[in-house]
């Protein structure tokens, strides 16, 4: 993926030391605001992505319209990453704070589908 080696080759670790938190663009025209999340080792070049399809803002469920921007909170000295919003996991959407840790090459934290 064009993205993951662009970050590679001109970002510095922004997360948990040695570590690229990368968002990428999932969906265009902007409005519909989704981006993906993938953690890069900037040692080894593996690119483990987050346990999720895309996250939000959160979203009215009734009406499906995004209510703002989504917030992401992390820092390059922690393995925690918080998304206050919305998380699209395998065709449901969920509202709420979501944290994840990264340790080794494993999330833990909120639980996903995708985590079994």
């Amino acid at each position: 993926m064009s993205e993951i080696k662009g970050a590679i080759a001109n970002q510095v670790a922004n997360f948990n030391e040695h570590y690229i938190l990368l968002k990428i663009k999932e969906w265009r025209p902007s409005e519909y605001y989704g981006d993906s999340l993938v953690i890069i080792d900037t040692q080894t070049g593996v690119a483990y992505p987050m346990p999720f399809d895309y996250y939000t803002g959160a979203v009215d469920m009734r009406n499906s319209k995004k209510m703002g921007k989504p917030r992401l909170t992390f820092s390059a000295d922690s393995n925690k990453i918080c998304i206050e919003g919305s998380i699209l996991v395998y065709r449901a959407t969920t509202n709420g704070k979501f944290c994840f840790k990264f340790e080794g090459n494993k999330f833990s934290g909120y639980q996903t589908g995708y985590m079994n």
